[in-house]
């Protein structure tokens, strides 16, 4: 059996704004993109995306 990640991408818009961030590890090292990132076990997708854009921009 085959276990797959699940990971999120939140767009965050203001306006005609769209937060992004500048990657600083690799392999991405210099690349924009939103915050996101893996969901946990036991957490839904809508969680893992507040969680992500906090731990990622504060």
């Amino acid at each position: 059996m085959i276990k797959r990640k699940l990971f999120t991408l939140c767009l965050i818009l203001k306006e005609d704004k769209v937060l992004l961030q500048c990657r600083k590890h690799a392999p991405f090292a210099g690349k924009w993109n939103a915050p996101g990132g893996k969901v946990e076990e036991n957490e839904n997708i809508k969680e893992a995306c507040v969680r992500e854009v906090y731990e990622e921009t504060g």
